[in-house]
């Protein structure tokens, strides 16, 4: 397969002269929002019964809940977390 040189292209700088009113703006609106404190929202106990989310977890340790899940016949993964956060964490 042939390597092919793009062909370059002239660019252009921009600067106030060449910039629409209506560009400086919203640019200068951009940056007074971005001065302004933003209240953070509450968080919201989920109503649902179930929530997902994601936990990345290094091989040694994946290769550890494997054995595990392994030992007590074939569980899965979901299901040996969920039970060994139900017997360790407090009420």
């Amino acid at each position: 397969m042939a390597i092919k040189q793009l062909k370059t292209t002239k660019t252009t700088v921009a600067t106030d002269e060449n910039i629409s009113p209506e560009a400086l703006a919203f640019i200068e609106k951009g940056k007074s929002a971005r001065d302004e404190p933003v209240a953070a929202e509450p968080i919201e106990e989920s109503t649902k019964k179930t929530e997902r989310f994601f936990v990345y977890m290094d091989r040694p340790l994946l290769a550890r809940i494997d054995r595990e899940c392994k030992r007590r016949g074939g569980i899965g993964r979901s299901v040996l977390l969920r039970q060994l956060a139900a017997e360790h964490l407090p009420e």
